[in-house]
């Protein structure tokens, strides 16, 4: 499986899976064009054929810190350890950065994303300080070894 930067032929796909998994978020693919070509975010995918099966978006913060904004892989490919090294490509990715933090929000009922989160190294920080999609929101982090 090859993982690369996502490119703007690749952001109408992109944002079909955004808007099915975070349609609070609501992205326009010019917002995500404007991301892509900014120095702070990064989009990772991977394709099978010609389709775009999943994604990573990262974003750099001041500190030696980043974000996990989202990932997200369409069903027909799930179970494929995509999201994994989906994953592991970003860690990877933004140690060689200088990252020494990551951190992202999972709602509490996710089990899927939580358990694929903790199996990269992520822990529980605390609960988010306000709901998403009305849902109790966890924080996690990630603390790279140098």
């Amino acid at each position: 499986m090859k993982i690369s930067a996502a490119k703007v032929s690749d952001i109408p796909e992109i944002i079909g899976m955004i808007d099915s998994e975070f349609p609070y978020k609501g992205m326009t693919e010019k917002e995500m064009e404007e991301r892509l070509n900014g120095s702070r975010v990064f989009v990772f995918r991977t394709k099978v054929g010609r389709e775009v099966a999943g994604f990573v978006d990262v974003e750099l913060k001041a500190g030696g810190k980043a974000f996990v904004n989202g990932i997200s892989v369409l069903a027909d490919y799930r179970r494929n350890a995509i999201g994994e090294k989906l994953m592991q490509y970003a860690i990877k990715f933004l140690k060689k950065k200088g990252v020494k933090e990551i951190q992202l929000l999972v709602k509490v009922g996710n089990f899927p994303a939580k358990k694929l989160y903790k199996k990269v190294g992520f822990r529980f920080n605390k609960y988010f300080h306000k709901k998403i999609d009305n849902s109790i929101v966890e924080e996690m982090q990630l603390t790279i070894a140098k």
